[in-house]
């Protein structure tokens, strides 16, 4: 069994697809990546070139796969670069499960976060929260994204955990809010499911930059781990302690990016994992 992956593509560096596809394929799983861009670096990183692949090119390619989606147990959708290209997302899902009617979508958000605001163009940001948030089963946002997929929410200062359960109304099976504020010196991943909701709480580390790609790597391991245990707390929980070690690693080798290579013998250890509590 497959997990489709809809995401960006850098050649250079670990963001999208060039983070998702070796941590799912590390952790045990088929992967069958469907670019939505080829960049030759993140952005974030200054320079950079490529350009966004058309959403017909990407369209055909999902059209040469069709005899095969019934090996396809999850879709797996990140940075999507344009707002044509939800479409293509649309397509997936709705193929996979017609293939598959055990398949899950996993929808990661990708639209902004709090350092920096919003960094996809509005009719992106649109597309993701009107059109592909009523498709998913499970979607992990951050605490920037969660605000815009529920913007309309009324009363606007209601707690996060409470936002989160507006999104289990529109038929979402599973909410994971990522970068939650804790105490001073702590950061926590939440998930809110109909019967529960968890805490993971991780020590707040401090960066020698930026570093790009932590959100992709935590959406593939949390994919990786509900597909092989079948568990969604212990997903949450293995999923926690995964990105949690790559990045210490980033902070111990002082490097720009998360890198899922190298420190994949310090991040792939499922003998350990960070327990989570009841909130």
């Amino acid at each position: 069994m497959a997990v489709l992956s809809i995401q960006s593509q850098v050649v250079r560096g670990y963001v999208g697809n060039s983070a998702a596809v070796f941590v799912l394929q590390r952790l045990g799983h088929e992967v069958w990546p469907l670019n939505t861009l080829i960049y030759s670096n993140h952005p974030g990183h200054g320079h950079f070139t490529g350009a966004k692949l058309e959403p017909e090119l990407v369209a055909s390619l999902l059209e040469g796969l069709s005899p095969d989606l019934a090996h396809c147990e999850a879709v797996l959708s990140g940075y999507l670069g344009q707002a044509a290209m939800a479409a293509v997302v649309e397509e997936s899902v709705e193929r996979v499960r017609v293939a598959n009617g055990n398949a899950v979508y996993v929808l990661d958000p990708v639209m902004g976060d709090s350092e920096t605001g919003l960094f996809v163009a509005q009719e992106v940001a649109d597309v993701i929260c009107d059109r592909l948030l009523p498709l998913a089963d499970i979607v992990t946002p951050n605490v920037f994204e969660l605000e815009l997929l529920t913007r309309h929410a009324n009363p606007p200062d209601i707690s996060l955990v409470d936002r989160a359960r507006l999104l289990l109304e529109r038929g979402v099976k599973m909410v994971v809010v990522t970068g939650a504020p804790t105490s001073q010196n702590s950061m926590a991943t939440w998930a809110v499911t109909p019967e529960s909701a968890w805490q993971v709480e991780t020590d707040e580390l401090e960066f020698p930059g930026r570093p790009n790609g932590a959100g992709d790597f935590f959406a593939a391991c949390l994919t990786a781990h509900l597909l092989t245990l079948g568990c969604q707390k212990l997903a949450l929980e293995y999923a926690v302690a995964n990105v949690s070690r790559a990045l210490e690693y980033v902070v111990k080798h002082e490097l720009d990016d998360i890198d899922p290579v190298r420190s994949q013998q310090v991040w792939s250890d499922t003998s350990r994992r960070n327990r989570a509590t009841e909130l």
